[in-house]
């Protein structure tokens, strides 16, 4: 950053928690309205087909009895891309959070960039509980 010292630099990022308990950071000097406008305003590509999945993931995972209620949150979050294992690709990833019976589950998906479709390339599902 030109022209801020590094205490500024420090300072400039605050820790917030999410509805689910996890630590984010975020930039102090962004407006809160102007940023949450900013990521509603664009729905990742493969959002729909994230939500899509979502059910059946929790599902498979759960093994739970026919008529257990799921429910799916309808946010999709972008996380930064990583990097493919082979190649010099990239996968998008979009985290979605779920719910059955007494547990919340966070899952991502992992999608390949190929424009005009959405690749699922992996997922995971961890449950946010404290095994401890």
């Amino acid at each position: 950053m030109e022209g801020a010292s590094a205490s500024q630099y420090t300072h400039r990022y605050a820790n917030d928690t999410n509805r689910h308990g996890i630590h984010e950071a975020r930039d102090r000097n962004a407006p809160a309205d102007v940023t949450a406008a900013a990521a509603y305003a664009q729905t990742p590509p493969c959002a729909a087909d994230a939500l899509a999945k979502a059910p059946l993931l929790l599902r498979f995972h759960y093994d739970d009895e026919p008529g257990q209620p799921i429910d799916v949150e309808q946010d999709v979050k972008v996380l930064p891309p990583i990097k493919a294992l082979k190649g010099n690709g990239c996968f998008d990833v979009l985290e979605v959070w779920g719910h059955i019976y007494k547990a919340s589950y966070r899952m991502r998906f992992i999608y390949a960039r190929i424009k005009g479709s959405c690749v699922l390339m992996g997922q995971e599902i961890l449950e946010a509980s404290d095994p401890y």
